[in-house]
């Protein structure tokens, strides 16, 4: 039930980046810069310093001072062919700020803007001055054209320090990835990975003060030439499958470490939380809703529960498995395909001679293995516990949600189509979340309940009659894992 509610909260947040990038990108030359009505506004300006500069540390120190009226300063930085964006607030008509100057040394061209609307973005150029930077050093992986040989951008550079998050738009043709990394004390560092074969990317930056802003303002853009000839076919945007099974990896830029799954196919819907150890993931998809063409989400956060994932990429994959596949699929909660469940699932039907036998002794098995974890609901802990199938065959004890997984991956091992169901349970302690399964067995859904089975040390559950079962269960949600 807690996964439920929480992808609730998850997907009320999600989808604010994609739809705000365009209404926060400023172009960087001066026609992309709006300017109406100039002439009624009134402008005192006192900048610091003179219009040419000498930096020695490829670092321009900038301050100075506009009418109070104005709140934001647009920063054009350019030197022949880089170019680069920053956005700094105006406090009480004074700014202050460090521009780094990225592109070696050189004559770089810097003009300053203010912001004279802050509801759409406007900006009036206010003074444009010129730089030479002595310093010899170039920072290679801050250059505005890349080549690399092992699909992996090495990211690095500086911004202004209020910004404290980098959103890394990834396109290449009709590809399109993002990814939001932290930027700590004005600067950042990751690695990009660049999933769709050899060519060119284009690399967008963009920058904003909060993780959610639907504020992200453009930084600056990269060109990148991928020599990689190596094509990661499980990262393309258009796949195929004929099993019902889509192995599905990539990777995530640093600091990223979960992925939120969200396939859809007409009216089915399906969504799973997946691990990235190091920032690569690993996983099989189930597509449960027959053949045809699915969509597949891809969101990535830094944590599994935060309400801060963000759009990573959208795939495409066509199912031609023509077999109803529904609920006998492997899943992250039920994982019958793992070689534990299919072993163990071997061995306990060894004997039976149909459906129904095999099921009645994997369900024997679940009830007087599994143990109820009555000290994780004591301490309320269960709630951070995942009570997949494996864990708690592991274990050897789960609550209700843990008994349903593993009935469910042994029997659909075995070839059973089975059911995770949630909803309420009433017995003399009162009314209270539980879950429990329905398993297709000789052509028809039977109820069965392996928690309380155990509990009670009988098999009065056990394929249950549907009028009996329901005076004491209030089926809500049918899981589609």
């Amino acid at each position: 039930m807690k996964t439920q509610k929480l992808f609730i909260l998850l997907f009320s947040f999600v989808f604010i980046l994609s739809s705000n990038i365009a209404n926060a990108q400023v172009n960087g030359n001066n026609n992309g810069l709006k300017n109406k009505n100039l002439n009624s506004i009134e402008t005192s300006l006192a900048l610091a310093g003179p219009n040419k500069q000498t930096v020695n540390n490829s670092l321009l120190n900038l301050n100075g001072s506009v009418a109070k009226e104005y709140s934001r300063l647009l920063i054009q930085v350019t030197k022949n062919n880089y170019s680069q964006q920053h956005i700094i607030s105006i406090n009480d008509g004074l700014y202050e700020t460090s521009i780094p100057l990225e592109d070696g040394p050189g004559i770089y061209k810097i003009q300053l803007f203010v912001e004279i609307n802050k509801t759409i973005t406007n900006y009036k150029f206010i003074k444009s001055l010129t730089v030479e930077n002595t310093d010899s050093r170039i920072n290679s992986s801050s250059s505005n054209k890349r080549t690399v040989d092992d699909s992996l951008l090495d990211l690095n550079g500086s911004v202004a320090k209020e910004y404290s998050w980098l959103l890394i738009q990834i396109t290449k043709n009709n590809s399109s990835k993002q990814h939001i990394i932290p930027v700590n004390n004005g600067l950042y560092e990751t690695s990009v990975p660049l999933e769709d074969g050899p060519g060119s990317y284009i690399i967008q930056l963009f920058v904003a003060n909060t993780r959610m802003s639907a504020n992200y303002v453009f930084h600056r853009t990269i060109n990148v030439e991928n020599t990689d000839s190596r094509e990661n076919s499980s990262s393309s945007n258009k796949q195929t499958v004929n099993n019902s099974l889509l192995d599905f990896k990539g990777s995530l830029a640093q600091g990223n470490s979960w992925i939120l799954i969200n396939i859809t196919k007409n009216n089915y819907s399906y969504k799973e939380m997946i691990p990235a150890i190091n920032g690569v993931y690993d996983t099989r998809i189930p597509l449960q809703d027959g053949p045809g063409i699915y969509t597949i989400q891809v969101f990535e956060a830094d944590a599994k529960m935060g309400a801060n994932y963000v759009f990573h990429k959208t795939i495409t994959v066509e199912n031609t498995d023509s077999r109803d596949m529904s609920f006998l699929l492997p899943t992250q909660k039920v994982q019958s395909g793992d070689d534990r469940i299919k072993s163990l699932a071997l061995s306990i039907t060894k004997n039976a001679q149909n459906d129904e036998e095999a099921f009645m002794a994997i369900y024997k098995y679940v009830t007087q293995t599994i143990k109820y974890d009555y000290a994780a609901v004591a301490d309320n802990s269960y709630t951070q516990i995942d009570y997949n199938a494996i864990n708690t065959l592991l274990d050897s004890k789960a609550v209700c949600e843990g008994y349903a997984n593993l009935v469910a991956a042994l029997s659909r091992a075995y070839g059973i189509r089975t059911k995770v169901i949630f909803g309420s349970a009433t017995n003399s302690l009162g009314t209270f979340a539980h879950g429990w399964n329905e398993v297709f067995i000789n052509n028809q859904w039977k109820l069965v309940d392996a928690t309380w089975d155990s509990i009670l040390k009988n098999y009065s559950y056990l394929f249950m009659d549907a009028k009996e079962f329901s005076k004491e269960h209030t089926k809500e949600t049918e899981m589609n894992y």
